[in-house]
């Protein structure tokens, strides 16, 4: 996407050029200072950054690596807009590849000028790292004006940042409108929509597996429990996590569908939602560390899951069905329906239904040898599989 800046140092041209949508920052140079009027570097450019909250670059006037360095770290605490600008080569055309490796390093934001060829860009991307926000400025015109065709330079160049762009697991967009398009953020804000839906469930879950004594919380020392039930231990983790995941997912799908809107593909009405998608990601983490808390906490309550298995002869009548299947029973759903729905089945009733079966000894044994705790299926050979 192509980004306007504008090379002036003058404070009149910046305060009216920082009023414009299409100017996107700017970057200065110390000839241009003081050719505006200034007489103390610092000075000006703080009254430069009182002006402006746009991206702006600053440029070092040192000629050796270590005061380059020095200069760089001083100006980069002027402000969090500023990009510290570094030629490519000092003066003697040696190249500052140590200077621009280092402050790349201290997460300095650059703008390396100066460069006249595709060799210099190639340089200068194996010498910075895939974490810090880098520009490099390629004088296409200063080419031109020495009767070289720039556009092979900038094309090698431009090859060149597509390679490194590929080592971060990005892919170039070379057809833009004025603003890039939003699509590959849609489907990211609605993977997470869908990661969040299924953690959602998780939390009413495990509150509803709390609600029935299946888990149960430990007990934490001086801990504020329910205001009017002291024994009760509140499953706050779990609360917290889906009221977080409900905002995060509101927002996170409001989003991914208004942001792939704009008008004539030029508008810039998505800024404005760009610094609310921080508040979702927000939400989320909060919600993925109650839910990590909450189930640090929990631990199975194997006597009241004994409990609901007794309690559960009925899910056997499946067992049943599949014998009667086996032994040529036809209708052996509409059998088991009337002997089972509506009803309680307990262990003497589960035992009188199979007492009456019409099937083998050996199945019929088979089928009085399980219980609800024992009807597993193939559940412990995948368990030992995966």
């Amino acid at each position: 996407m192509t980004k306007i800046f504008c090379d002036i140092a003058d404070i009149n041209l910046i305060r009216s050029f920082t009023k414009k949508k299409i100017v996107k920052g700017f970057t200065t140079n110390p000839s241009l200072m003081r050719k505006a009027g200034a007489k103390n570097y610092s000075d000006y450019c703080k009254r430069i950054l009182k002006i402006t909250k746009k991206p702006i670059s600053f440029e070092v006037f040192a000629d050796d690596t270590k005061n380059i360095i020095k200069q760089a770290q001083k100006i980069k605490n002027w402000g969090n807009q500023i990009y510290v600008k570094i030629p490519v080569t000092n003066s003697k055309g040696i190249f500052l590849g140590k200077a621009i490796k280092t402050l790349n390093n201290k997460n300095i934001k650059l703008n390396i000028t100066a460069v006249y060829s595709s060799k210099q860009t190639l340089k200068i991307l194996n010498k910075i790292n895939k974490k810090t926000k880098v520009i490099i400025s390629i004088f296409s015109g200063r080419m031109g004006d020495k009767g070289k065709d720039p556009v092979p330079e900038i094309e090698k160049s431009i090859s060149f940042s597509k390679k490194f762009m590929a080592s971060l697991g990005l892919e170039n967009n070379p057809i833009t409108t004025q603003i890039e398009p939003n699509d590959s953020l849609a489907e990211l804000l609605h993977g997470f929509v869908r990661i969040n839906n299924i953690l959602t469930d998780m939390s009413v879950d495990m509150w509803l597996y709390i609600q029935r004594n299946v888990f149960i919380q430990k007990n934490k020392a001086g801990e504020v429990g329910s205001s009017t039930m002291p024994h009760k231990i509140n499953p706050i983790f779990f609360e917290n996590a889906e009221g977080n995941l409900e905002i995060a997912n509101t927002n996170l799908n409001f989003l991914s569908t208004r942001l792939c809107r704009s008008r004539l593909q030029r508008d810039l009405s998505g800024s404005t939602l760009f610094r609310n998608i921080g508040t979702a990601f927000g939400h989320s983490f909060l919600a993925y560390k109650n839910i990590n808390k909450g189930l640090e906490r929990v631990q199975p309550n194997k006597v009241q899951m004994g409990v609901e298995l007794e309690n559960s002869w009925g899910i056997l009548a499946e067992a049943i069905q599949t014998v009667l299947r086996k032994n040529g029973e036809k209708k052996a759903y509409q059998k088991i329906k009337t002997l089972t729905r509506g009803k309680v089945v307990d262990k003497e009733k589960y035992m009188d239904i199979i007492s009456a079966l019409d099937v083998s000894d050996e199945d019929r044994a088979a089928l009085v040898s399980l219980s609800p705790a024992t009807y597993l299926g193939e559940v412990e050979k995948i368990l030992k599989k995966y």
